[in-house]
């Protein structure tokens, strides 16, 4: 079983609660909690990833080839390597 966990909200920062279209750092800069015990130890990586790096990772996990034109660099080196390289920026 895989689990994501990817979700920003303000809080009360800058005196606004809930999602908005703001670029404020809880927004922007949210942390991703993949849990997969069987596969993967505990671990914690600094480097950046976004969002269309999650289906590249779901398919490589589901041992389906990621179809040409999908944006997104898969995880799954990340998650055996956190020390491992993956992105310089992200848009």
């Amino acid at each position: 079983m895989v689990e994501l966990i990817d979700h920003g909200e303000m809080l009360g920062d800058h005196g606004l609660i809930l999602k908005c279209c703001r670029f404020y750092e809880g927004l922007t800069r949210v942390s991703l909690i993949i849990s997969w015990p069987a596969r993967f130890g505990c671990a914690c990586s600094d480097r950046l990833v976004e969002l269309t790096d999650v289906a590249p990772f779901l398919l490589e996990a589901a041992g389906v080839a990621c179809p040409e034109g999908v944006q997104g660099k898969s995880l799954m080196r990340l998650l055996e390597d956190p020390e491992a390289a993956h992105r310089e920026t992200v848009r």
